[in-house]
């Protein structure tokens, strides 16, 4: 007679859809394996559940409100404590692109699947990853995971690329305002935020084009095809 207990594992939400969420969260439920569900809409909470429950497992959407899905997984990994914890990421995009795998990867993701995934697919994703394995969704990527890293090394891609650079869609809505040459103040009442908000945002929209001033910010816009319909494109 086996008597082993098989191990139950803790779950992390995080999307700040909440009929996502709701849906995965339904579907997780029907896995034997998981025990506490917890459940977050922004990165911020979700870095701060983290911290608080250490769960085995965190399913994140690329895409959130204050910051992307695989910064939360690069910031989890410096909060004291959680080193050794063993922490596994499962990113979940509706983005297909080569460089935001390379991406999320590198930060510490063991899979990503796609946001069109079955149920079935997603249980296979969280079976794999809470196993040991890396998976990646047939649907996000119909290369290899090893090619898609080793063409991104070889090329020594940087995440500041201008034309690959995922920014939040707040700090997208900051870029096109800086570059129509509006201050902190105009920014902060035209999108109901503090000055000091938009200040993160502004630095951080710096660091991620590696840009060192708003009139070398500008340059970069200009001679980047993507970032020059971006700021073009928007109301």
């Amino acid at each position: 007679m086996n008597n082993k207990t098989e191990k139950l594992y803790n779950v992390l939400v995080v999307d700040d859809h909440v009929l996502v969420r709701t849906g995965i969260i339904s579907i997780l439920k029907e896995y034997k394996n998981i025990n506490e569900i917890y459940e977050a809409g922004t990165g911020e909470e979700a870095l701060t559940l983290i911290a608080e429950h250490k769960p085995d497992l965190v399913l994140v959407d690329i895409s959130l409100p204050d910051f992307t899905g695989i910064e939360v997984i690069s910031r989890a990994m410096h909060i004291p404590g959680l080193e050794d914890t063993g922490v596994l990421y499962l990113v979940i995009s509706i983005y297909n692109s080569p460089e935001y795998i390379y991406r999320a990867f590198k930060a510490g993701a063991n899979g990503m699947v796609s946001k069109s995934c079955s149920p079935g697919e997603l249980f296979e994703a969280v079976s794999k990853v809470i196993s040991g394995e890396r998976f990646l969704s047939p649907n996000v990527s119909t290369l290899p995971l090893e090619e898609i890293l080793r063409i991104f090394e070889q090329k020594n891609f940087q995440n500041y690329d201008a034309e690959t650079v995922y920014l939040t869609l707040k700090e997208r809505e900051v870029l096109v305002l800086v570059y129509r040459g509006m201050q902190n103040k105009q920014i902060a009442e035209k999108l109901c935020i503090s000055e000091r908000t938009v200040e993160s945002h502004r630095s951080m929209i710096l660091k991620k084009l590696n840009a060192k001033s708003i009139m070398e910010l500008n340059h970069i816009i200009s001679n980047s095809d993507k970032l020059t319909k971006l700021v073009n494109s928007s109301n």
